[in-house]
């Protein structure tokens, strides 16, 4: 432990005796540290429902984020990195095997990617030099990221990673006692992507699941015994990371057509329990059937789900698209490539596409 900073040190200072520190650290605490912050990160419900997210490229002893780019890739979502350009920051996409480059500032950055709305970011990752316990952080003092993102400071949460074991300087009174490895995350929400999904246990999210007509449509659910039914056959992970670990008891979500003449939203479910084993998964007779899956180790789930109510009307993909880049500016049906069966939906888009109907 260092001596505790006099009252007079400036930010400036204490960032320069913090990032020393930082670098002197051993290889192997610098791995074990890598390791927990991934960890750590890898079981935040921003991360796991994030479509799209924003990491950096390690520098001057940061912690590395490699393991979670690949994580990332394995299960689908768009990796991007900050890039330096004349305009001032943008984010290039980013993907194994991509070539980088040093910029102007000595750091890394992708090469020859394109560059992507910063809006359309579900979660943006930005290491930082310091936090204390009641999560004031100290960066790096420019702060490029606030204004390109429009995200007040009170939204970051912090991600402390093992804190105790990894703190590298000093204790004392006011902001900034605690110098520890970690990074900020931001959700980058108010329409432009999604924040946390269940801010406390009592919110209620709300879903957009798909089914297509031809095999299970709306009037088969009405038809079905106490109009409810469970909600099998999802085989891509990020739509099973949200009924297991994001979906509740009492949340609503649209019934949506998929791969119909006219898909769109039909009608209204509600969650009825919390995810379970999917016995499909398990049968081989069943056209759903993953003979990777184990029932001790059960890799699908599924939830029951109840009819609320049919609409009115089909409220058509084409209507909804009308609004893309107004009302329903980061929807993720709308999103260009997106095909996961299960998306969340915002309070606000829940609230206009029903007054569609």
């Amino acid at each position: 432990m260092s001596r505790p900073p006099a009252a007079d040190d400036s930010r400036g200072s204490l960032r320069s005796r913090i990032r020393r520190r930082r670098r002197g650290l051993e290889a192997a605490t610098r791995r074990a540290s890598d390791r927990a912050l991934v960890r750590n990160i890898l079981a935040l419900g921003q991360y796991r429902s994030a479509c799209a997210i924003a990491v950096y490229c390690a520098f001057d002893g940061e912690p590395s984020l490699h393991a979670l780019v690949m994580d990332a890739h394995r299960r689908g979502k768009r990796v991007y990195a900050p890039m330096l350009t004349r305009a001032g920051m943008s984010f290039a996409s980013l993907h194994p095997g991509q070539t980088v480059q040093l910029n102007a500032f000595g750091f890394t950055e992708p090469a020859g990617a394109a560059t992507v709305d910063p809006r359309s970011l579900d979660l943006v990752l930005t290491p930082l030099v310091a936090f204390d316990d009641r999560g004031w952080r100290l960066g790096f003092g420019a702060g490029p990221l606030r204004p390109l993102l429009r995200i007040p400071a009170h939204t970051a949460r912090l991600v402390q990673a093992e804190a105790r074991r990894r703190r590298l300087c000093f204790s004392t009174t006011g902001p900034y006692p605690t110098a520890t490895m970690g990074c900020a995350a931001m959700g980058c929400g108010h329409g432009q992507g999604h924040t946390p999904l269940r801010p406390n246990e009592n919110t209620m999210s709300y879903w957009l699941m798909k089914s297509e007509p031809g095999e299970f449509g709306i009037d088969d659910l009405i038809a079905s015994p106490d109009r409810r039914t469970y909600w099998d056959g999802v085989r891509n992970y990020q739509a099973r990371n949200f009924m297991r670990d994001d979906m509740q008891p009492g949340d609503r979500a649209f019934f949506y057509h998929s791969s119909c003449p006219q898909p769109g939203v039909a009608g209204i479910v509600r969650i009825a329990s919390e995810a379970y084993p999917d016995h499909t998964a398990f049968d081989p007779t069943d056209k759903h059937f993953d003979p990777r899956s184990d029932p001790e180790n059960p890799r699908w789930f599924m939830v029951d789900i109840e009819l609320d109510r049919k609409l009115n009307r089909l409220i058509a993909l084409a209507e909804l698209r009308a609004f893309a880049g107004d009302r329903l500016d980061g929807l993720a049906l709308l999103r260009r490539g997106n095909r996961l069966s299960i998306t969340p939906v915002s309070e606000e888009h829940w609230n206009f596409i029903l007054s569609l109907e």
